[in-house]
């Protein structure tokens, strides 16, 4: 998955200005900034939910699924796994028949996955109402679901916020199982455990607002650290 020089404009403020950046198929890559500096705008624009046929948004530029520009094509079901902070869960329903949804509506030729063995190795109970899950647990649901879907591009917005040390090693756990299976993800986190096992960081800014929209480094994290 690639960027090229990618811009929007929203009315006359540049959100975001050509940025370029690669993510390459089992690395995970992070988007740091500060608020406003486009990071979430970037997240949408990959997720295929800002409609540049709108007349007070300009898209510039493009972004590339191997040969396929899903800026100028509808994106293609199946290409992007979504996991923004609401988590798109069916609160009503017990977290196995969650994924057993995810099953039903996922893409030709997925590998097969036991749903329960799945959710017990992510440490989600499988026979309880989503609606009472912890915010961890309805997390690492979230991915379990994601992992169904089997898409090439996971991405995830500050899927750390509210949860404990040890509920961050377990989203990491299943980050892991995301990448082993070859996927790309793309994280918006400011979480320095989370940053600490990215394999590619990208900051956006360098403030927000009029001052952000600009891609002001990309590299390891511990080049970020010295660039700091």
């Amino acid at each position: 998955v690639e960027l090229c020089d990618l811009s929007l404009r929203a009315g006359k403020q540049e959100l975001l200005h050509k940025a370029n950046a690669r993510f390459e198929p089992g690395e995970l890559t992070l988007i740091v900034g500060k608020s406003g500096a486009g990071k979430t705008l970037l997240l949408r624009i990959l997720a295929g939910l800002i409609d540049s046929q709108q007349d007070e948004i300009a898209v510039r530029g493009e972004v590339r699924f191997d040969d396929c520009d899903v800026l100028q094509e509808r994106r293609p079901a199946g290409l992007v796994g979504v996991g923004f902070q609401n988590f798109a869960l069916f609160d009503e329903l017990s977290p196995l028949d969650n994924v057993r949804f995810a099953i039903a509506h996922r893409r030709a030729g997925a590998p097969t996955l036991n749903a329960a063995a799945l959710l017990n190795e992510l440490g989600v109970p499988d026979d309880v109402r989503t609606a009472s899950l912890s915010g961890g647990q309805r997390q690492r649901l979230a991915i379990a679901r994601a992992l169904l879907k089997d898409a090439p591009l996971f991405i995830f917005d500050e899927p750390t916020t509210g949860l404990h040390f040890h509920d961050i090693k377990k989203l990491l756990k299943a980050f892991d199982m995301l990448l082993e299976q070859g996927h790309s993800i793309v994280v918006i986190e400011h979480n320095i455990e989370v940053i600490k096992c990215a394999d590619w960081v990208i900051d956006l800014g360098p403030e927000g607002g009029e001052d952000g929209g600009q891609l002001i480094f990309e590299g390891t994290p511990d080049e970020l650290a010295e660039h700091k």
